[in-house]
């Protein structure tokens, strides 16, 4: 799903999990997927997702931030 938008855009180092690579990985429990956002608050975290890595950095878990920001721009 992540390497063919990789490939295409010639972003070296992404798009599949493999050691040296940036991995971006969101780990959830389909059963429980829901949102609950509101409009008082709507950038609630969804329900049911428990990690997000980005970059390999642990950025969520258990639909709390944990201060992290390791993304980054993309330029080509």
């Amino acid at each position: 799903m992540t390497s063919m938008p990789a490939t295409h855009f010639r972003l070296k180092d992404r798009g599949l999990l493999r050691k040296g690579m940036y991995a971006d990985v969101v780990v959830f429990d389909f059963e429980s997927l829901d949102t609950v956002s509101t409009i008082e608050k709507p950038l609630a975290y969804v329900k049911g997702v428990e990690y997000v890595f980005v970059n390999g950095k642990e950025v969520i878990e258990n639909m709390n931030h944990l201060g992290a920001f390791p993304g980054k721009n993309i330029l080509r």
